[in-house]
């Protein structure tokens, strides 16, 4: 009879080694697995990029993207066209609203949150429901706050907006302790809106990027050997805007907010020891104070702004005067758009029809922000109705001054093809007529209109 010994420590230091060897194929697995799901998650990513470009880019006649290209089909980009995208970006013919049409386009996952259940199915932790209850107060049940929510911001940057507001409101620790818990919820109410609006956010950082390099190479394109004094101003067939100044010593500013249509020119002149640049932006910081403030409705509101930037100026001793104009298309539904301005000094508006005939509805009236206490502020103040086909060109004085007549302007917008050829050609016009001053022009066309 053969007795088979057994060495409980042997057995018990092998158990180690396999436990060890599991644990190890269990960590590699794992490794593989993460590594996996990043490949996933990066190949995601790609498809949705290429996604968002390609509704970008066949876009229809009137600006609207093709939804199509969001479908569960990929979508073949290659580089040079998505180059091309971020190009178009960057020079702002991508408007804010094809943004939105994007991420409106996807699925809502509202739609199938209809009970309490559903909501406790995507607000997955006590944090996420205190979240909601303190962004949307006072709505009794989390799924009533939850539709009020969709309601009010349908889409993610809507929701950044509201967010914004009360992140405000908390102490500087308790805003970082609930920052990322912002993001999660964000992520967790929108699913693929969520998703698609991080797509478009870094194809804007890219954008940005290239918008950087096209202001260095237009600012020096367009700075004059001589005089050394220009800012470049265009306003894209898209209603968006590019800003570029080639010289620090310049004295004219410039606003534009296409998204609510608002628009402003500055021209400073320093006197002594005040400074024109300091004068024409303080009225630009002026108008956008009150355009973060208030709803600008009418010619009035404008003429109101003059009036503050007028005692912000008079009221520093380096600063300055400066003339300018501010306009606002404002739309009303069923009826035409209409433009309300108000001007100060020589600042020029004018309106050029679809067939070319051109007006300028403001008048060189010789006063200016800034000026004596002793004289009262009295800025031209009106609105005009606009037509289907108008555009509107500011710009100040020096585009004006050097002989070039209205009829001569309205040719030279009319013969170009669209706001930004249109701008490009007007500076050109007033170099070539030895301009020797500071020089801003925009032209832009009313969002319901087409140039």
């Amino acid at each position: 009879m053969r007795i088979i010994g057994f060495n409980a420590e042997k057995q018990k230091g092998a158990d180690k080694k396999t436990e060890k060897r599991d644990s190890w194929e269990d960590m590699a697995a794992k490794a593989a697995l993460d590594k996996k799901q990043q490949e996933m998650q990066k190949d995601l990513i790609a498809r949705q990029d290429r996604k968002v470009i390609a509704a970008f880019l066949l876009a229809d006649g009137n600006g609207h993207i093709n939804k199509d290209a969001l479908g569960e089909q990929d979508v073949d980009i290659a580089d040079d066209v998505r180059a091309a995208a971020i190009d178009m970006m960057a020079r702002g013919q991508i408007t804010d609203e094809q943004k939105r049409e994007v991420v409106m386009a996807l699925p809502d996952i509202f739609h199938a949150v209809t009970s309490e259940a559903d909501v406790n199915a995507v607000l997955t932790n006590e944090q996420d429901v205190q979240i909601l209850t303190d962004i949307v107060p006072d709505k009794g049940s989390s799924l009533d706050a939850l539709k009020e929510l969709v309601k009010k911001c349908p889409t993610p940057a809507e929701f950044e907006d509201l967010a914004e507001g009360y992140l405000a409101s908390l102490d500087e620790e308790k805003m970082n302790q609930v920052l990322p818990q912002i993001s999660r919820f964000e992520a967790a109410v929108y699913g693929k809106r969520y998703e698609y609006h991080q797509r478009i956010k870094s194809l804007e950082k890219e954008a940005f990027k290239r918008g950087e390099q096209i202001e260095k190479e237009r600012s020096k394109e367009w700075a004059p050997g001589s005089n050394g004094m220009m800012q470049f101003s265009r306003e894209q067939i898209r209603h968006r805007s590019f800003e570029g100044m080639a010289d620090e010593s310049c004295e004219d500013a410039l606003f534009v907010d296409t998204k609510k249509q608002l628009y402003g020119i500055f021209d400073g002149s320093s006197a002594g020891n005040k400074s024109g640049r300091r004068a024409a932006y303080t009225a630009r910081e002026a108008l956008s104070h009150f355009n973060d403030q208030y709803v600008f409705n009418d010619c009035g509101s404008l003429a109101a702004c003059m009036g503050v930037a007028n005692d912000m100026m008079r009221g520093d001793s380096e600063t300055g005067q400066a003339t300018g104009a501010i306009a606002k298309v404002v739309e009303i539904d069923n009826h035409k758009p209409f433009l309300a301005y108000s001007a100060v000094g020589d600042a020029h508006i004018y309106i050029v029809d679809r067939n070319g005939k051109t007006r300028e509805i403001t008048k060189a009236d010789g006063a200016s922000m800034g000026g004596s206490r002793q004289t009262e502020l009295r800025p031209q103040l009106d609105q005009v109705v606009l037509n289907k086909g108008d555009c509107v060109v500011m710009c100040t004085k020096s585009i004006a001054s050097k002989q070039l007549s209205t009829e001569r302007l309205g040719q030279i917008v009319y013969n170009s093809h669209g706001p930004e050829d249109a701008t490009e050609n007007l500076m050109s016009e007033a170099i070539t007529r030895g301009v020797d001053d500071d020089c801003t022009v925009t032209v832009f066309v009313p969002k319901s209109n087409n140039f």
